[in-house]
């Protein structure tokens, strides 16, 4: 669902979830139990946090 979704793998997906726990999404200002339970709040954390770009309708991961 996720990989038709968003057009990534959800292995990718799953890095990022990782990514974004060590950044301490909380004292971000984000909720977690609610990015827990709806994925695309997950996108929207990655994105603001510099994890994720779109390009042409696709979710690409982003690299430091």
């Amino acid at each position: 669902m996720l990989e038709e979704k968003y057009g990534m793998p959800f292995e990718d997906f799953y890095e990022i979830v990782e990514s974004l726990q060590e950044h301490k999404l909380v004292e971000r200002g984000f909720d977690w139990d609610e990015i827990y339970e709806d994925f695309s709040k997950w996108v929207d954390a990655a994105l603001k946090l510099g994890k994720l770009k779109k390009a042409d309708e696709r979710w690409v991961k982003v690299f430091p």
